[in-house]
């Protein structure tokens, strides 16, 4: 299993356009290939905090993800709500 971990800070007044295009990205998301999971998280003490969890069987079906055209147009529609650059952590499970 592979995993990719990514917190981004949001601007002030962002979230609700953010979920609006994330719910999109999800549904897409959820049903490509390889896909186990994929969420999108609020920290609980920092509203300004969103951290995008998935897994997949294997990087490779991460690697087509994040090269298709709904990672892509997210990204473009996310950008101008970003209060900086995310931090992205591909993870490999350990246990």
């Amino acid at each position: 299993m592979f995993q990719c971990i990514t917190v981004a800070k949001i601007k002030e007044g962002t979230l609700d356009s953010i979920i609006k295009v994330a719910n999109i990205l999800a549904e897409a998301t959820r049903k490509e290939e390889g896909n186990i999971y994929y969420y999108l998280l609020q920290a609980a003490d920092a509203t300004d905090t969103l951290i995008f969890s998935e897994a997949w069987e294997a990087e490779a079906n991460f690697l087509a993800h994040v090269q298709g055209a709904p990672c892509k147009k997210f990204g473009e529609t996310m950008d101008p709500s970003m209060a900086g650059a995310p931090q992205i952590y591909p993870c490999k499970v350990l246990v």
